[in-house]
């Protein structure tokens, strides 16, 4: 009778020695040789060829059309489903796993060493399978959900802000419209710094005309059919915000505006300010002889210019032989407005005092 294998296992029947003859007609002789020889075939040729012997932690595996080999790395070029069961320590004791066709995990994949690495210049995907703008990279598609779409993460971490995102989250990206999009870049931290934006560059960019660069580069651009365009007439390109309130907006012809209190320094000599402000950035010890009593007004015009608000305190400080200091420059242009009140105030009180006549103003005016 013929076998069965490896279509389906064989049962055979064992002669009994005691009652079955080399004539036996329940145990023909020739046919259990036959089935016998048949079998060794059927496995020699599912098992395949070469030389190669068993060793610790090795596979047998098909190397070609009817040759096998145990080996300790193995090449898949097919796809492995692991629905139900589970493959663990892969990789282990310095073996390979190579999967050139495909790895269906139904449940979690564990990395306990080494990490997970690509020898390719192919692209990896997450929810997706495509994408004709990129070569070599990866790939996250969220579907529709509308959180955090990369988290990153660090146990020293705790900045116990749970509402926005995990507490040992420092870091994530996410999308500000459900259907908009509008990319958001979250820092956070328990310190005083959330998020730092550092350009490091190795040459730089000294231009001062519309096509200059910087260390940090931001670039408003406008949707024009499927392409780009420059932002029209007075669109906003960068807007600081204070927790969704405006604080600052630098737009499309080159103005900043700034949504500050506006002060009067009405307890200041404006001038006497500016000029305070003037020579303490501009004084060189090597150039100009300050008297003991100009130095001491001069520390006193300080102290009223950091009182104002004008120059940070504690800011002063010098730089490759400059003086240098954090200057508020909304509060210096309300300085400018408020010395030229008093200009025009006592230019006022002179010309009804000596009584020119309305004819004689443009000139002294000019």
């Amino acid at each position: 009778m013929p076998i069965s294998y490896p279509t389906s296992l064989d049962v055979f029947t064992n002669p009994n020695s005691a009652t079955d003859n080399l004539d036996s007609v329940t145990v023909p002789h020739a046919t259990q040789h036959g089935n016998a020889n048949d079998a060794i075939e059927a496995l020699e040729a599912k098992v395949g060829i070469s030389a190669s012997t068993p060793v610790a932690n090795s596979f047998l595996v098909g190397t070609s059309a009817g040759v096998s080999s145990w080996s300790t790395a193995v090449t898949m070029g097919g796809a492995i489903n692991c629905a139900n069961n589970i493959i663990s320590n892969i990789g282990a004791a310095g073996t390979d796993f190579t999967a050139t066709g495909g790895l269906t995990l139904a449940d979690t994949l564990i990395v306990s060493v080494g990490g997970i690495k690509s020898s390719d210049t192919t692209s990896w995907y997450l929810n997706d399978s495509a994408n004709a703008k990129m070569t070599t990279g990866l790939t996250i598609n969220q579907g529709a959900a509308d959180n955090e779409i990369l988290a990153l993460k660090s146990s020293d971490v705790a900045h116990g802000i749970t509402d926005v995102t995990e507490t040992d989250t420092y870091g994530f990206f996410k999308k500000s419209s459900a259907i908009g999009g509008t990319l958001v870049v979250e820092g956070l931290a328990s310190a005083t710094t959330g998020l730092t934006l550092n350009g490091t560059h190795t040459t730089d960019h000294t231009v001062k005309t519309v096509s200059a660069n910087g260390a940090i580069n931001m670039n408003a651009r406008l949707k024009s059919g499927t392409g780009l365009a420059i932002p029209g007439a007075d669109a906003n390109l960068v807007v600081i915000q204070s927790h969704g309130n405006t604080r600052f907006i630098f737009d499309q012809e080159g103005s900043g505006h700034a949504d500050i209190e506006f002060v009067a320094f009405d307890h200041y000599d404006d001038i006497a300010l500016i000029d305070g402000l003037t020579h303490q950035f501009v004084r060189h010890t090597s150039h100009t002889r300050i008297t003991t009593e100009f130095g001491q007004w001069l520390t006193g015009q300080r102290q009223a210019l950091e009182q104002a608000g004008i120059v940070g305190r504690g800011s002063w400080h010098v730089e490759n032989g400059q003086h240098r200091a954090m200057v508020n420059f909304s509060r210096l242009s309300m300085l400018f407005a408020g010395a030229l009140r008093q200009v025009g105030g006592r230019l006022a009180a002179l010309e009804e005092r000596v009584g020119l006549r309305p004819g004689y103003r443009p000139l002294l005016e000019g």
